[in-house]
């Protein structure tokens, strides 16, 4: 297929364009994978795990910041 003035289909600043999409892919995927090994191995974005807020709740059970019908009430909410 001919083009204009012999240039193919990437001509101008298509090819950058192009370039620099699959970098910023490349770098969004390395950034997840150093995200996931700063948390331990775990896919985390901001949110607590369930298992996390047990942990805390648990410990605030056992420091008597809260009562026991707190816990059951936050324990059945946490584990839905």
């Amino acid at each position: 297929m001919m083009y204009a003035y012999g240039y193919g289909p990437y001509y101008g600043g298509f090819h950058f364009i192009g370039a620099i999409f699959w970098i910023l892919v490349i770098l969004a995927i390395v950034a997840a994978i150093r995200r996931r090994r700063a948390n331990g191995g775990r896919w985390s974005w901001g949110m607590p795990w369930p298992d996390k807020g047990m942990e805390i709740l648990k410990e605030r059970y056992a420091k008597g910041e809260i009562t026991k019908e707190e816990y059951e009430e936050r324990k059945k909410v946490l584990m839905g």
